[in-house]
Order: C-alpha cells, then structure tokens, then sequence
C-alpha cells in the first residue's frame, strides 16, 4: 500500500496547517506499515517517518495511491475493543510491542525485517 499526503489539517479541530507539519509535507510519499480499523469506524494507519519514528493516524488527508496489502501481513480482529489490525504476522504475536518499545533487541530485529519487506513489496526505499 502507498499513499500520498494531499492535506495537513488538526488531527481535533479539522484545521488547515499549510503545506507542512513536523514529520510531512503535501505530496510525501507513505508505506503504511500497519491499517486499523477502530471502534470509531475509522481507518488509521501506522507510518515510519523520516525521522524514524513510528506513528498512527487516520487516513484523512491522504489519497491512496496502491491499496495492495503484503503477503506476509496478517489480519487480527479484537474484539473486546471492535478492532481489526493489518500488519505483518510477527508484528501480532503476544507482547511484541512491549518487547520492541523496551528495546529488546530481538523484537527491534523484526520489526527491522518486516518493515524492509514491507517496503521492498512496494519498491519503496526506506525513509
């Protein structure tokens, strides 16, 4: 999947911010590196900036340019929460993420190697 920044607005107000934030500009290019679909009924997805961060935003003011999903994406549907998650299957085993955001250094290992092929599917370089 690749979409392209068309709008910068508040994520609250709805507001206008120009042509750039903090982590984009009108026109960047994105691979999502994850899609939510949430109780609120709205899609988010999961970026890797060019700072080299992770974030999560809805998709207003983005305009989807490739809608394939990765082969070694998996879907998961919570359903204590109404939620459904697409990412890469490694990505959804129990505790992942509490291991890669406590810098274990096997979970920053996979997140590095679902990420590059994630980018790879789309012939995308990494930010």
């Amino acid at each position: 999947m690749i979409i392209k920044r068309v709008k910068i607005f508040n994520e609250i107000t709805g507001e206008d911010m120009g042509q750039s934030n903090a982590w984009s500009s009108v026109g960047d290019l994105f691979v999502p590196i994850a899609i939510v679909y949430d109780r609120l009924r709205e899609y988010r997805v999961g970026l890797f900036t060019r700072s080299y961060q992770t974030i999560e935003v809805r998709l207003k003011g983005f305009e989807i340019l490739s809608n394939r999903i990765p082969p070694h994406w998996t879907t998961k549907i919570v359903t204590d929460t109404n939620s459904l998650f697409c990412m890469p299957a490694r990505w959804q085993d129990p505790n992942f993420f509490e291991e890669y955001d406590d810098g274990c250094p096997r979970a920053n290992e996979i997140f590095l190697e679902e990420l590059v092929k994630t980018y790879a599917f789309e012939g995308m370089p990494l930010p």
